[in-house]
């Protein structure tokens, strides 16, 4: 018979974690609520998802790619976007690409209206330089993108843009990554009303600065992280922070990753994370705080399922928890002020530093 292990019970034991802390004082680095700061503010760009103007249509075919405009410089497989627009990109090609390289201060918009596209040395679109690109999936479409294994340029992703990137729209996308990442953006990347599959070798969605999500529809199979958010050399940098939606991720290592902070307003999150030979196999993974107000959580971890390297605050939400090592994990404080939490199977239930339980079940 599974054994379930209830929050309640957990408090009766947190009174000997309490016996057994050191008298140095402990400082804490947790707040006290979710502040308007960790809701995410997007620009009028990004709300917009229909367009009535375009400045040109972009259609692919296997032996050709054609355009309305001659601002474009076109090739037999690849087409460049160098001035500020909307683009209208639909058809199907087994070799193509598409460059943005535009100004710093340009804003390019690209709509994909069933675009089915695989290139076979490269990213599918590749951002060099641009102040924003946004992609718009058009509602009521259905698009693809896809990589080879093999490539003679060691390519970081599918979607790779060196500036701010953002998708949204209704539409569907999906992205076969069979080089390494998904979609990789070396500044903030925001995912708005969109629904998006992945399977990658590597990463299925990686960023540098931060990845803000509202109303996501995200299914993810990656043969390491299934989210990952870091900057190597900025530690002020590298923060997710999720409003609303759903999350289907499969994971060889973490599910979600964090550099900074992770704060979590609510979705629902079914996660299976780690694999006997992955080296870090959690669920919900940060290096600064966990911040979760509410959502429905499901996952199943080689390692904690959820694991932060400084404090987790936890004001709400429901969560089905499997672990071989802890169930929740913070290196120095764990608040839980509600919330009803079921460890179905664990090495610890919880451990921290300092932990406080106000409310739950």
């Amino acid at each position: 018979m599974k054994k379930i292990l209830y929050l309640s019970l957990i408090a009766i034991f947190s009174i000997f974690l309490f016996s057994c802390q050191s008298d140095n004082e402990f400082i804490s680095d947790l707040p006290t609520t979710v502040t308007p700061t960790e809701v995410p503010i997007y620009q009028e760009e990004d709300l917009i998802e229909d367009y009535e103007s375009l400045t040109s249509t972009i259609t692919f075919t296997n032996t050709l790619i054609s355009s309305d405009s001659i601002s474009l410089t076109v090739t037999s497989n690849s087409v460049t976007i160098t001035e500020p627009g909307e683009y209208l990109l639909t058809g199907l090609s087994t070799d193509a690409q598409i460059i943005i390289d535009a100004d710093d201060t340009d804003l390019v918009v690209l709509i994909f209206d069933n675009l089915n596209l695989t290139s076979q040395n490269g990213p599918v679109i590749s951002v060099t330089n641009a102040d924003k690109v946004i992609i718009n999936l058009k509602e009521g479409t259905t698009n693809q993108l896809s990589d080879s294994s093999t490539s003679s340029i060691d390519h970081k992703a599918v979607i790779y843009s060196k500036d701010d990137l953002t998708i949204n729209g209704s539409g569907s996308l999906t992205l076969l990554a069979n080089y390494k990442n998904g979609i990789q953006v070396n500044d903030d990347l925001i995912i708005l009303n969109s629904s998006i599959t992945i399977t990658s070798s590597n990463h299925s969605i990686k960023a540098n600065n931060s990845l803000s999500m509202t109303n996501a529809i995200l299914t993810l199979t990656s043969g390491n992280d299934g989210i990952h958010v870091e900057n190597e050399d900025d530690l002020t940098l590298g923060s997710i922070t999720i409003e609303s939606g759903t999350f289907t991720i499969d994971a060889q290592s973490d599910a979600i990753s964090a550099s900074l902070d992770l704060t979590i307003l609510d979705g629902t999150f079914n996660m299976t994370s780690g694999s006997t030979s992955s080296d870090s196999g959690k669920g919900l993974k940060a290096v600064h705080n966990i911040i979760i107000s509410d959502g429905e959580f499901t996952i199943v971890s080689i390692d904690d399922s959820i694991h932060s390297n400084s404090g987790i605050l936890i004001n709400g939400g429901e969560f089905q928890l499997s672990s071989n090592d802890d169930a929740i994990h913070s290196d120095d404080e764990l608040v839980i002020n509600d919330g009803i939490i079921y460890i179905n199977k664990c090495f610890e239930g919880l451990e921290s530093y300092v932990m406080t339980i106000n409310g739950g079940y």
